[in-house]
This record gives structure tokens, C-alpha cells and sequence, in this order.
């Protein structure tokens, strides 16, 4: 697993996000990579803790709260009425019903990121 997939296990948070611009900047010198510059509101992982994280990177599976997805559409002009499909669509008010939290491949995610030209994982960043 290399570093990049290392401080991902540890901070899904940062899936999606622009290390360089954020102020993350990992380099390899020929010698194993090594952050070389950490300037984010997240503490920067320790040598220890990278060095734990073992195994195959498995990415990370970012979840938003049925809440925050409503709170957002209801906020978002385009996809106000999203949630209103749930009245017309038996299939999905059910698996809405079963989820406790929405994954980034929920039919309301993947429509809502549809509407406003964006992709799946956008639209969770936007969220979370």
C-alpha cells in the first residue's frame, strides 16, 4: 500500500480531495515516499501510524446521513424536489427506508449528481 492510499485509510475525508491546493504534498525521492508538506486542519499522521496500515488498500466507502442528503437537496434550488420521488417510486422509497446512510451509488445521490451536471462523488463532497 503506498502513502497516498495509507493516509486515506486513516482520513477518508480526504478522498476526492486536491492534495497540492489543499496543502497536502507527498514526495518520492527514489528513497519511499514521504509527506513532505502538511498544512491541512487534520493532524498530520505520525510515522507509527502510517507504518501500522498493512494489507491491501481497500477504498474507503464515504456515507452521508439521510439528513444531510435532504437538508442539502431542500438547500439546492435545482433538486428541491428530489425527494419527492420517494412518493412515486415504490422501489426506492424502500431501499431509502432500509438505509441508515446513503452511499455514493444510492439512485437519489447518482440522480441528484445527474441534475446538476456533477458526479456522485462531487455531490458527497458537496454534502459532507
Amino acid at each position: 500500500m503506498n502513502l497516498y492510499e495509507k493516509i486515506l485509510t486513516i482520513y477518508p475525508a480526504l478522498i476526492g480531495y486536491d492534495f497540492i491546493s489543499g496543502g497536502i504534498e507527498l514526495v518520492d525521492s527514489g528513497d519511499g515516499a514521504f509527506i513532505y508538506r502538511w498544512e491541512h486542519d487534520l493532524p498530520q499522521p505520525t510515522q507509527e501510524e502510517l507504518d501500522a496500515i498493512t494489507g491491501d488498500f481497500v477504498l474507503p466507502v464515504k456515507t452521508i446521513t439521510k439528513l444531510q442528503f435532504v437538508e442539502w437537496c431542500e438547500s439546492n434550488d435545482k433538486i428541491s424536489g428530489l425527494i419527492n420521488l420517494l412518493d412515486s417510486d415504490s422501489m426506492l422509497k424502500f431501499k431509502w427506508d432500509a438505509a441508515t446512510a446513503l452511499e455514493v451509488d444510492n439512485p437519489l445521490v447518482l440522480g441528484a449528481a445527474a441534475v446538476l451536471g456533477i458526479d456522485a462523488q462531487e455531490t458527497f463532497n458537496d454534502i459532507g
